[in-house]
């Protein structure tokens, strides 16, 4: 796919799409520009030695991860930031292995570049 160069003014305009956005869904970027998308989490551990973690998958592909692949003591909890950048038409979505736990979305932010 050849690239576009579309010239804009120097800027990124940051969206808060925290309560448009939910673990599971797929979205895609229909703008014509790449975007960044800020994914906050918490994993918080009920059961031990069991994964509680969440991926972002853009295009099909694994490419962040945050939480745990096997769970320390109940009642840990671990914060993580999952970054990636989406080329326009591309999809991304989250997904979540909570079988240690529970994994809550803290914050979602897209970044228009």
């Amino acid at each position: 796919m050849p690239v576009r160069y579309i010239p804009h003014p120097i800027q990124a305009v940051i969206r808060n799409e925290t309560g448009a956005r939910a673990i599971g869904v797929l979205y895609a970027n229909n703008s014509l520009r790449p975007i960044q998308v800020v994914i906050t989490m918490t994993h918080r551990v009920t059961i031990m030695a069991q994964p509680c973690l969440v991926q972002l998958n853009i295009d099909g592909l694994g490419t962040a991860w945050g939480g745990w692949f096997i769970t320390p003591a109940v009642g840990s909890e671990l914060y993580s930031c999952i970054v990636g950048n989406i080329r326009p038409g591309g999809n991304y979505r989250v997904t979540q292995n909570a079988a240690g736990g529970v994994n809550t979305l803290l914050g979602w932010m897209e970044v228009d570049q």
